[in-house]
């Protein structure tokens, strides 16, 4: 190869390394553009409105199980899903509480921060406040909340001698006698699968009231138990 040739081989590879360099150096720059975009994103997310949205949906599946809970309830009585429903119901409104309380305390210290928000803004944050605490003392009280903590603190025994949850009288309990007998197979069915849990239950209370009173186990427990509800169908 002559001198020439492969003096033009090395300056073309050296223009192609050099093109590929700059093209680096351009892809690095937009990246960290990029990053720089993202960080301020994640500076200016509103801590009010992203716990807002969080308070939003525990309400709406909180009013969903109160929903599911009495249409069960009214046909079954108390039985497993009821139970599951109802400690869903009762975690929610524990949590709400300690949420509500941050919720508060967010508002407060920005109310104070006039350079940051605008009075518009301000007053939809303390609307939003009042708007949603009005909700969840609502969603408490249908929730029937008081009883709901009762039977989820209680144990086996005291359990077995509880009478049954309140539930709302309805057009839903108005049924034609084909109906009532379907409902009143499904009631036995219940009454026998109900019968096994207080049987395992009587057992697990001699065992320790402390185990029986922790609402965690207790979900665990039933939810083991519902294979045993499917053998009685």
């Amino acid at each position: 190869m002559s001198t020439k040739r492969k003096y033009d081989k090395e300056k073309n590879n050296e223009s192609d390394l050099k093109d590929i360099k700059n093209k680096l150096e351009n892809l690095k720059n937009k990246t960290e553009v990029i990053d720089g975009k993202n960080e301020n994103n994640k500076k200016n997310v509103d801590p009010f409105n992203d716990l807002k949205i969080h308070i939003l949906n525990i309400l709406d599946e909180t009013r969903k199980c109160i929903r599911e809970k009495d249409e069960i309830q009214n046909i079954h009585g108390n039985n497993i899903e009821v139970i599951k429903r109802s400690n869903i119901i009762y975690n929610n409104m524990k949590n709400l509480e300690t949420y509500f309380t941050k919720f508060d305390e967010i508002l407060k210290k920005q109310l104070k921060q006039r350079y940051t928000f605008t009075k518009d803004e301000l007053l939809d944050k303390n609307e939003t406040y009042e708007l949603l605490k009005k909700q969840f003392f609502e969603c408490k009280k249908i929730s029937n909340y008081n009883q709901i903590k009762d039977v989820c603190m209680v144990n086996f025994s005291e359990y077995k001698n509880k009478a049954k949850l309140e539930t709302k009288v309805t057009d839903n309990n108005i049924h034609d006698e084909d109906d009532l007998i379907i409902i009143n197979q499904w009631k036995e069915r219940d009454k026998k699968f109900n019968d096994e849990i207080l049987k395992i239950g009587d057992t697990i209370d001699k065992i320790g009231a402390n185990y029986c009173n922790n609402i965690c186990l207790i979900y665990i427990f039933f939810v083991n138990l519902s294979f045993l509800k499917l053998k009685l169908r």
